[in-house]
């Protein structure tokens, strides 16, 4: 099965980014290639491009996501595109600028009885259910859990464009006209949702409450930091700040 690792990014998470390329790097064998992804709106991506020329970095420019108002739902919108992206691969490793590899690992890890791991959470468990409201509203159908428990995810490649297809049909409009509207949404909910509701027997669910010492045995070598120290505290790490947490992977 190949498996390829697809980062979507843009220029305030060029410093993280950096660390992300150097932790695939260092840890990551056997994916069949690592690409990124960034759009053409105003300067949003000029550094990373420059960045990713000057370490001869593969990369591909969406040239669509610009003509959306938000940047957060550009990011959210690039990532249904996989397919467009790639060749005859079978799975994408997503993965965010913030998401840093600490082990070795193949794609094999992401996987259980030959089928993606995907943790789901009750909403009754959390006490935030903002993801589920705008994931109901694009699909249409109530999301009983939150597909979102870890990073990255893996999916087939052929999930992406029957996403896209079934949004298309729901809303009677196209993929981008539905975007351009939205101030919320949450695309690997929406993806994980889709799943287990038509293609439950193409992943290993595992609920993380529930089947919690499986999940711990499931584990992937990745960890996810933030830049964003109001809102995701629990995660920041100042990269200005010598010898920090991130810098340590490497002295490994």
């Amino acid at each position: 099965m190949k498996t390829s690792i697809i980062t979507v990014t843009y220029d305030k998470d060029l410093e993280f980014l950096k660390y992300n390329l150097k932790s695939i790097k260092k840890f990551c064998q056997g994916y069949h290639e690592n690409i990124i992804v960034i759009d053409d709106h105003n300067n949003d991506c000029t550094k990373t491009r420059k960045y990713l020329d000057s370490i001869e970095q593969k990369y591909i420019v969406n040239n669509e996501a610009k003509h959306l108002p938000i940047g957060y739902i550009r990011q959210q919108y690039m990532k249904y595109f996989m397919d467009d992206y790639l060749g005859s691969i079978d799975y994408v490793c997503s993965v965010d600028s913030d998401n840093i590899f600490n082990g070795n690992n193949e794609p094999s890890c992401f996987f259980n009885n030959g089928l993606p791991v995907i943790g789901m959470q009750k909403w009754s468990d959390m006490k935030c259910h903002s993801f589920r409201q705008c994931a109901n509203k694009t699909l249409g159908f109530d999301v009983p859990y939150n597909f979102m428990r870890r990073m990255p995810l893996v999916y087939p490649l052929w999930l992406f464009k029957e996403v896209r297809d079934y949004i298309e049909k729901e809303h009677s409009q196209s993929f981008l006209s539905y975007f351009r509207n939205l101030k919320h949404t949450s695309e690997y909910n929406i993806l994980g949702a889709y799943a287990y509701k038509f293609h439950r027997d193409s992943f290993y669910w595992v609920d993380v409450i529930d089947d919690k010492e499986e999940w711990k045995s499931l584990a992937v070598p990745c960890t996810q930091y933030s830049n964003r120290k109001k809102g995701q505290p629990h995660r920041y790490v100042d990269l200005s700040k010598k010898d920090n947490v991130i810098q340590q992977i490497f002295k490994k």
